[in-house]
Order: structure tokens, then C-alpha cells, then sequence
């Protein structure tokens, strides 16, 4: 919300000082809070959806760290079966938390 409120003043800045220069935009359909409202709920709406898929790789990229080095930990070796651990799951550390 922070970063739509700031495009927007952004938007009525670069449209106060370029308004004369961009001739062949037409400026006269609202004046310059009504633009920078009008971009506040743009941008609000973009940024709204861009975020949580990026939250969303995020965590899957630490899953995947984590269970790099669930499987290179010396310390969850079993001398029963001789053999490390094996991660075919990248939500096991996940599941390891419930124990």
C-alpha cells in the first residue's frame, strides 16, 4: 500500500513538471489528484498480485535450501538402515516441525 501511495505522488510529480512537454497526451480528462488517485488504485492493484507470488517462490527456493542441508547433515545418519537421509519431499521439513 505504501509503494502505491508512492507511485502515485510519483505520477503527480512527473505529470506537474512534464505536462507541457507531452503534447499529444491529453491532460485536460483530470486534473493532477484525480490522476494521482486514479494511479494509487492502479498500482495498488498490480502490486497486490505481484507480491505474493514472489513471497510464494521465495519460501519454495528456502524449502529447497533447507532440504539441501537436511541431506548433507552428518548428524541424521541411521546405523540401522546405513544410509543418510533422503528428501523426496520438499515440504519435509515442514512435516519434521510437527514431531
Amino acid at each position: 500500500m505504501g509503494l502505491s501511495f508512492i507511485a502515485a505522488i510519483l505520477g503527480g510529480v512527473f505529470r506537474n513538471e512534464y505536462e507541457s512537454s507531452f503534447y499529444y497526451i491529453d491532460w485536460s480528462k483530470y486534473d493532477t489528484a484525480g490522476d494521482s488517485v486514479l494511479m494509487f488504485f492502479v498500482y495498488f492493484v498490480l502490486i497486490n498480485t505481484m507480491i505474493p507470488i514472489s513471497l510464494i517462490v521465495s519460501i519454495e527456493m528456502v524449502k529447497i535450501c533447507q532440504s539441501y542441508f537436511i541431506m548433507k547433515d552428518q548428524l541424521m545418519y541411521s546405523k540401522f538402515r546405513n544410509k543418510y537421509v533422503e528428501v523426496k519431499s520438499a515440504s519435509l521439513n515442514e512435516e519434521l516441525g510437527q514431531i
